[in-house]
């Protein structure tokens, strides 16, 4: 399963996702410690997640 924006075409074979004729959104939710030594670079990670959007 890929986002529709990853797709290179609107002519590249894919079936969307639909529940009860509604297409289906999903999201994610990045969660970490801030004491964690990698809380810099997650921070950074979701920064540009989000962006991407």
């Amino acid at each position: 399963m890929v986002p529709r924006s990853t797709l290179t075409s609107a002519d590249v074979p894919h079936r969307q996702l639909m529940d009860q004729g509604r297409e289906v959104q999903i999201s994610f939710e990045a969660v970490w410690s801030a004491e964690s030594s990698l809380a810099p670079d997650l921070l950074r990670l979701a920064d540009r997640l989000a962006a991407d959007r």
